[in-house]
């Protein structure tokens, strides 16, 4: 029996299981591969939890741990329980496992710290690596010449990953399977991109149990659920320009649909499953525009999703989507229901110019209207640090966000990734550099001529009690930015009395 080690080079949070390494994992099942997980959430890295992070920013209300875990059954020390050394802890693996082949997938923030994992492994075994995912997708050239990767993958990796397994049971060659790039020496074997899955019904059941069980919890709305993420389809038709999806869909002209879906028979079955087999209480959809499903679409999955499943659920959307028709759909299902939607600024200029996002600020504004009456709770997704973006415009944001009033209002800085277009525009005017990649630090990577980097990083701080306060109240705020001594004592009453209002009376 062959063997195969993934790898999932996570330094976030737990409860957000990787989809594409459990759909490999199962297809790897099929092939007869035994199968290993590297997962690096439960190690100390140094880098906080995304969602204490996000507590602390009166984003999420804060979970009480005990009363959770007891809840639950669950041991809380186990749950809290990191370890200290990753690169130690993947060599006595691989020395224990000896896999046949050891595979890896990460987007651009994660890609350097998968690198520095590869290169570890290679100092204990000489088996062949291959990487998929975002990065290696969208800048193959780059990620072939790191020297511990020995192949990418570009695109959809079921097909390939299927094909690399056969290879290597048989012990043939593998250096002209569609979708990878294989490197041989000094050569590198660049092949021709296969047609995009079509049926999506064909994609294996999630490998669940591939997952140490902290992965499948995670909370919301100050509970603790176990969460199953979700993919009902795959593509977006939209040009945000801070997404790949406008390079993803001129790299695959030609190749077949890019937005495709699942048969609503069939994802009801495996949600389904997911409840009845592993006891899950809670799904997230990672659908891009999940409310772009034509209206009998969703009809169907209402009815079917009602009767079988009935869970809570979060999905996201666009405001250009959603109209009181598809609402009064989602009521209907009679659970509750979270509809995040990509406000990203109040300012319509930036909006249009700069992320190439259609809506106006009142379609959005009607978008959480129509949410708020019918009794669905609402996410606003927002950011700052845009190329031309002053703290005028950033006010802008405020000012959209205390109209609609979301359930939950998150912020972050602008990351533009590799294969986007705000990419390329960040480069032409110069307000990064060239080799400078993504991470996951809470500024902004962007130097801009009217925004200063410490004054946004101030205003983030700020952003949650300028949501808040009443408007009169602004000048204090203002003056609490400049952190003297009065500044940081009026800061810490104002935000420890919104603290305690968010966590016992949940606003």
């Amino acid at each position: 029996m062959k063997k195969a080690l993934l790898i999932y080079p996570n330094f976030s949070t737990s409860g957000y299981l990787p989809i594409g390494i459990a759909i490999l994992s199962s297809i790897l099942k099929k092939k007869n591969f035994s199968i290993s997980l590297f997962d690096t959430t439960f190690f100390n890295l140094n880098i906080e939890d995304s969602d204490r992070y996000r507590e602390k920013s009166l984003e999420f209300r804060r979970i009480d741990l005990d009363a959770a875990f007891r809840e639950k059954g669950l041991n809380k020390d186990f749950f809290l329980e990191r370890k200290s050394d990753p690169h130690k802890a993947l060599t006595e693996l691989i020395k224990d496992f000896r896999p046949d082949i050891i595979c890896g997938t990460a987007t651009s923030s994660e890609f350097k710290f998968l690198c520095s994992l590869l290169d570890t492994a290679k100092k204990v075994t000489g088996v062949p690596t291959i990487v998929g995912g975002a990065h290696a997708t969208v800048v193959p050239e780059e990620s072939i010449a790191f020297p511990q990767i020995d192949m990418i993958c570009i695109g959809e990796g079921e097909g390939p990953i299927s094909d690399v397994a056969d290879a290597l049971s048989r012990g043939e060659g593998y250096s002209e399977i569609e979708n990878l790039w294989v490197k041989n020496g000094k050569t590198v074997y660049k092949n021709a991109l296969r047609p995009l899955i079509d049926n999506l019904d064909e994609v294996p059941y999630y490998d669940w149990d591939l997952f140490d069980k902290r992965q499948h919890y995670h909370s919301y709305n100050g509970r603790l659920y176990k969460f199953a993420r979700f993919e009902m389809s795959r593509g977006c038709p939209y040009t945000c320009s801070y997404c790949i999806n406008s390079n993803l869909k001129k790299l695959f002209a030609g190749k077949g649909k890019y937005v495709r879906r699942k048969s609503i028979k069939r994802a009801i079955e495996e949600l389904r499953f997911l409840k009845e087999e592993k006891g899950v209480e809670f799904i997230r959809f990672i659908d891009e525009i999940f409310l772009l499903m034509p209206i009998e679409k969703l009809k169907e999955f209402a009815g079917l999703y009602k009767k079988f499943v009935k869970l809570p659920f979060i999905i996201e959307s666009r405001a250009e989507t959603i109209g009181k028709e598809k609402v009064d759909i989602l009521k209907s299902i009679g659970v509750e229901i979270q509809v995040s939607i990509g406000v990203e600024t109040g300012n319509e200029r930036l909006r249009k110019e700069i992320l190439h996002k259609s809506a106006t600020n009142n379609q959005i504004i009607n978008a959480y209207n129509l949410l708020e009456k019918a009794g669905l709770r609402s996410g606003s997704f927002n950011m700052m640090g845009f190329p031309r973006e002053t703290r005028k415009e950033f006010f802008d944001t405020i000012t959209i966000n205390r109209k609609i009033k979301a359930d939950v209002t998150m912020m972050s800085f602008l990351h533009p990734y590799e294969g986007t277009s705000v990419r390329d525009l960040c480069l032409r005017e110069e307000l990064i550099k060239e080799e400078d990649h993504v991470n996951w630090t809470k500024g902004s990577m962007l130097d801009l001529p009217y925004f200063p980097k410490e004054e946004m990083l101030k205003l983030r701080q700020f952003f949650p009690l300028y949501l808040r306060v009443p408007r009169l109240l602004f000048p204090i705020l203002k003056f609490c930015e400049k952190q003297t001594l009065l500044g940081r004592l009026i800061y810490n009453l104002i935000y420890n009395f919104y603290y305690f209002r968010l966590n016992i009376f949940g606003k």
